[in-house]
């Protein structure tokens, strides 16, 4: 049971560990952090967050929610040099092929690096007179109670090699998608939780620049998404202090990083028009980086019956999720959330009190992106019957938001979680969808495969 006197433990200092520790901080008397990068002040990538060079935007909802668990974190995060973009208004969106209406729709969305983002929590994180980091440090191992029921701290190796031991009330593990946690559980002789697993096989290519303003007009963000037709999208936004950042992706060959799909090739094709030219006439501030993610990955901890008492598993470690749809970080602030009111509610079984409690943003943010990625035809596999079900509506619906602003509203809603998936089958908005007789083109919806 965590109380004022904890000693907790977090591992991982990236944005989900930080937001646990964060939390924990209101409710125990020390929270550590041990992070195996060294940290430091100069915002760069750093190896344990492999993705760090990639396009970053905070959506909607994970943004209010970051805010409402690190109070002035937004304000900071603006004020620092990061981009405020209206969403949809300074956006240029398109989905499965359709392009959404731009209009006013009260959505902002902050966009800057990785590091600039986790940077601004960590700096305000690591203030609480409870928290302290020990970066440089790697836990090698849990210590738990004879049985094994009870998790009592972890063993670690210093910077210098040495191995010392560190007692807590409750280990955190925040290690991302890897999921050391498993192998802990089978040390201990508790069983794995069940895998929903995604084969997607997607790929990115980013490369940051110096750019005027007005390189994509009035607008600040582009979002040319893969879809069954083309496997292969774009993205261009602003980050911080006025730089840009353009990243290229595709699904299976069409990745960017393989032979005969370059970053360049795919930026000529779908950059918006002059924009190719502007690029390469503009000066690159980094090399082309590269990153591949195998498979969406969904560990059901809330089905299982036995577990130790004294650790959870946080953040990637729980599920994680293709990245073109920016879910992850929104995903590690709603389960910070879930642990916030798990622990205000107190009793025994956190563990399982908080994976109960986390499941269902979970479940709603799998739905979504494990859809959208049934749709494209180069990710293997059988098409679950909903999806088969819904790709001739979503395409209609999408076809609708080309021309109806309330539409494309919605959806700029659903898809930033500023609005719940149900908003999408209101009977108003589903008339329109109905009566829709815009959409001339008939791009085929995909098949079902058993590769």
């Amino acid at each position: 049971m965590v109380n004022a006197n904890s000693e907790v433990i977090v591992i991982g200092a990236g944005i989900s560990g930080l937001l646990a520790a964060r939390v924990l901080a209101n409710s125990c008397e020390t929270v550590t952090i041990i992070e195996r990068d060294r940290l430091s002040q100069s915002g760069q990538v750093r190896p344990g967050v492999p993705q760090g060079s990639h396009i970053h935007g905070l959506l909607a909802r994970g943004h209010e929610a970051i805010e409402d668990l690190v109070p002035g974190f937004a304000e900071d995060l603006l004020a620092d040099g990061a981009a405020s973009v209206e969403f949809l208004s300074e956006t240029r969106i398109s989905y499965q092929g359709y392009t959404l209406l731009q209009s006013p729709a009260d959505i902002s969305m902050a966009f800057a690096s990785r590091p600039f983002i986790e940077s601004r929590i960590a700096r305000k994180v690591l203030a609480l007179p409870n928290v302290r980091l020990l970066d440089g440090h790697t836990v090698q191992a849990l210590t738990a109670t004879p049985h094994g029921d009870r998790i009592t701290g972890v063993q670690l190796a210093t910077p210098d090699g040495e191995r010392v031991k560190r007692p807590a009330t409750l280990v955190v593990a925040a290690l991302g998608k890897a999921g050391q946690a498993l192998s802990w559980l089978d040390r201990l002789g508790y069983p794995r939780p069940k895998e929903s697993r995604m084969r997607i096989d997607v790929g990115y290519a980013s490369r940051h620049y110096q750019l005027p303003a007005d390189v994509l007009g009035k607008d600040r963000f582009f979002f040319d998404g893969p879809h069954a037709d083309r496997p292969c999208g774009l993205m261009i936004g602003v980050q911080e202090n006025g730089t840009w950042i353009v990243t290229a992706c595709g699904y299976g060959a069409h990745a960017p990083h393989r032979t005969g799909h370059s970053f360049h090739e795919v930026v000529a094709r779908l950059a918006p028009a002059g924009v190719a030219e502007r690029l390469a006439a503009s000066p690159a501030l980094d090399d082309i980086h590269t990153f591949g993610f195998p498979a969406s990955t969904r560990r059901h901890y809330e089905r299982i019956s036995r577990m130790p008492e004294g650790l959870i598993a946080f953040g990637d470690a729980v599920c994680s999720y293709n990245p073109i749809y920016g879910i992850g970080m929104t995903s590690a602030a709603l389960q910070a959330k879930a642990l916030a009111s798990t622990l205000e509610a107190g009793g025994r079984r956190l563990p399982q009190r908080f994976y109960r409690r986390a499941a269902p943003n979970i479940t709603l943010l799998w739905t979504l992106s494990s859809t959208m990625d049934h749709l494209i035809s180069e990710v293997p596999g059988r098409r679950p019957l909903h999806v088969q079900l819904v790709a001739p509506f979503l395409k209609r619906l999408l076809a609708t938001a080309e021309y109806d602003p309330e539409m494309a509203r919605t959806v700029a809603r659903v898809v930033t979680f500023a609005a719940p998936l149900p908003g999408l089958l209101h009977p108003r908005l589903l008339v329109r969808v109905l009566h829709n007789r815009h959409d001339a083109r008939e791009n085929p919806v995909v098949g079902v495969r058993d590769d």
